[in-house]
């Protein structure tokens, strides 16, 4: 694929016809001497935008201002030659040799077109190709394999694999293991998040475990109460019939120990005797020598008999309360025999049977234990499952970091071969810079299959960071690996902050690359850049003779700040650069 020619249908537009072969530049100068008037806005960024636009880029919305405007784009691709054009007023149709065509068919036409691998590669596509060698935002040169912040390591290093020829399915391939392993982790993570589960989760699960055994012991003693239940219609009066029994022997208790403790202090008094009777009396005074008169006799005989008389009556009164008292006693007691009797009758009868309420309530219970078992255990299956399959996986990348190994070791002719080329590049501008091109396996636990890296010595430089940035794209262009893209174009920000005489030695390796190839080497550079280069040219040496006439000759359209006229869309409007 090369680009021929970028023009609108607007006359004030500033075509530019790039060169075929080699070298092009498309040159913004700064004509005003006021320190206010700078090149910016004359259009030289525009330009990569609109090719970018052209080759089926997102809309920018900022193209709506540019109402009836069409941009069109020539390019070839093996001799044969396409006309795209996109216009500012439909963003999801183009037009391909006039014929209206859907965004996304066209970006499909353009892979189909531009790539030599059939069939089409899962993630891979024509805009993530086309990205390495199209760059105009400051953001395209914060690193070498991934083209912006966005974009997904992973993804950028199977890109650059297959560009560099190396075998890609060992990436799709541990990008799959990787993915799954985070899709079941992710899947364990959501599941112990829930609020039913998450408790009985340790660093082990065994709680886990613990948990669904009690609760299956639990669910088989309810099963258990619920099949020796008999549900009872009249539960509720014979438990209060039960109730209110137990309430009548506790009276009768009550009364029992009352009557027993009457009947005790009844015998207790029974046992009560006089200590002195009349005879006693009488005869201590006879045994004292003194005598008793008659009367005294008589009234100490008159009062014993007197006594004699009231404790028989007492003990006949007390004879009669005690056969009273036991009489009732054994009738409490024979009414307490039968209330046991019929207490355990009813008794049995409550043990046995249940109310409706109760056994609904067992129910109810044994419904949320099953549930809850259920829960716990379908969490505990599928946690299983996926650590099951996350170890198989785990293994399985193993055995591919293995097989990663051999590869890279049976490879490695090939590998070194196009770090020689990369270092012969960095070389060829940094002299006495180690370089080259690192490709290593990664075996760490992510989604990277290689670990790419170019390096030059030195290079946390701004200046030569970029100029590795770009080395790495023009070795992707050169190599010709799986595309057939032949173009590189790039705004001047790539020579940034690198010296001019680091720019010349560059271009002498573009010119040197053409001698027995055809690719296109694209910038837009302002005069400020390009004077320090021409600068910096040695008139005596033959070398930078011919690259200053490359140079020169390589000027296809010149923009400047002088007014409307100098701009690429004749016109002064705010287009800013859509940064990702």
């Amino acid at each position: 694929m090369k680009l021929i020619k970028l023009y609108s249908n607007m006359p004030t537009f500033k075509d530019i016809k790039f060169n075929e072969n080699g070298l092009t530049i498309i040159y913004a100068e700064r004509t005003k001497s006021d320190r206010q008037s700078t090149v910016n806005g004359t259009g030289k960024t525009l330009s990569i935008e609109l090719v970018d636009f052209c080759l089926g880029a997102d809309f920018n919305p900022k193209f709506k201002l540019l109402k009836g405007w069409k941009f069109y784009l020539d390019f070839k691709v093996n001799n044969k030659l396409y006309t795209i054009c996109r216009n500012t007023e439909q963003e999801k149709i183009v037009y391909l040799n006039d014929e209206p065509k859907e965004l996304n068919k066209y970006r499909k036409f353009l892979y189909d077109i531009s790539t030599n691998y059939q069939p089409k590669i899962k993630g891979i596509t024509f805009r993530n190709i086309i990205c390495k060698f199209l760059k105009f935002k400051k953001n395209q040169y914060d690193d070498a394999i991934c083209t912006t912040k966005r974009e997904d390591q992973d993804k950028a290093l199977k890109r650059d694999s297959l560009l560099l020829g190396l075998d890609y399915e060992l990436c799709e391939k541990k990008i799959s293991d990787k993915e799954k392993i985070n899709k079941k982790s992710n899947a364990i993570r959501e599941i112990k998040k829930n609020e039913v589960i998450k408790q009985y989760f340790d660093k082990n699960d065994k709680k886990l475990d613990l948990k669904i055994q009690n609760i299956k012991a639990e669910i088989e003693d309810l099963k258990n109460k619920l099949s020796t239940f008999k549900i009872s219609e009249d539960y509720t009066r014979i438990e209060n019939t039960y109730n209110s029994l137990k309430n009548n022997k506790s009276d009768l208790q009550d009364n029992l120990y009352l009557y027993e403790k009457r009947l005790s202090s009844i015998l207790e008094s029974l046992k009560i005797n006089p200590d002195i009777d009349s005879a006693n009396v009488i005869n201590f005074y006879e045994q004292m020598k003194i005598e008793v008169p008659e009367m005294i006799r008589q009234k100490v005989e008159n009062v014993s008999s007197f006594h004699d008389t009231l404790l028989k009556n007492r003990q006949l009164r007390l004879s009669e309360n005690k056969d009273r008292i036991e009489k009732s006693l054994e009738s409490i007691r024979n009414k307490l025999s039968e209330l046991d009797n019929k207490i355990d009758e009813y008794y049995n009868i409550l043990s046995t049977t249940t109310s409706f309420s109760e056994y609904d309530s067992i129910q109810e219970r044994l419904r949320q234990k099953q549930d809850e078992l259920y829960k716990l255990s379908s969490s505990k299956s599928i946690i299983d499952d996926a650590n099951n399959e996350i170890t198989e996986l785990e293994s399985q990348m193993a055995i591919d970091n293995v097989e990663t190994d051999k590869y890279l070791k049976d490879k490695k002719d090939y590998t070194d071969n196009i770090s020689s080329v990369y270092m012969k590049y960095a070389k060829s501008i940094y002299q006495n810079s180690i370089s080259g091109l690192s490709i290593k396996n990664n075996k760490g636990n992510n989604k990277n299959r290689f670990e790419i890296e170019p390096s030059i010595q030195s290079d946390t430089s701004g200046g030569i960071g970029l100029v590795k940035i770009y080395l790495y794209d023009l070795l992707l262009l050169t190599l010709q690996n799986n595309h057939n893209i032949k173009f590189i174009f790039n705004d001047q920000h790539i020579f940034s902050e690198t010296d001019p005489r680091q720019i010349i030695s560059l271009l002498k390796l573009l010119k040197k690359i053409n001698e027995k190839n055809d690719f296109q080497f694209i910038f837009t550079i302002n005069n400020s850049l390009y004077n320090g280069i021409l600068a910096e040219f040695d008139k005596e040496d033959v070398q930078d003779i011919l690259i200053y006439d490359y140079l020169e000759s390589s000027i296809v359209q010149r923009l400047n700040d002088t007014g409307d006229n100098g701009k690429l869309l004749g016109m002064t409007i705010d287009l800013k650069v859509k940064e990702e």
